[in-house]
């Protein structure tokens, strides 16, 4: 059923643009910074991100905003006929966000990552190695 809506999650308040871009990939969609307007048969809205699924652009969209220096995100728009869960998306977002922030922190302390997967709870393991 097609409901026009609006996510926030808490892990998402000070994000990094570029780490939100190869999160949403492994989600199976990019987001298009050209895309400003997003809309179905049931609603439109003007966003600072669109989103696009095989190519072509779906009516989900980000809204990047500024406060006190932090770029907070709101997902916006409507799941229906996009092939996304709506009810597990915004938290597989922030999950794959948080993998590629702590393997960021890590290589920018000069960790080197030796493998990435998930187990069998759906948790992230990351196993990663610094020479002393």
């Amino acid at each position: 059923m097609s409901h026009w809506r609006k996510f926030e999650a808490d892990v998402l308040k000070d994000i990094n643009k570029e780490l939100l871009g190869k999160a949403v990939k492994d989600l199976g969609v990019e987001m298009d910074e050209s895309i400003k307007n997003i809309r179905n048969t049931w609603g439109n809205e003007t966003v600072s991100a669109g989103l696009r699924k095989d190519g072509h652009p779906i009516a989900l969209g980000f809204n990047f905003k500024n406060r006190n220096g932090k770029i907070e995100l709101e997902l916006s728009g409507d799941f229906f006929g996009t092939g996304l869960d709506e009810r597990t998306f915004i938290d597989r977002l922030a999950q794959s966000y948080q993998k590629h922030n702590a393997v960021e922190k890590l290589e920018m302390q000069g960790w080197n990552i030796d493998s990435i997967e998930t187990n069998d709870k759906g948790e992230i393991v990351l196993e990663a190695y610094q020479w002393a």
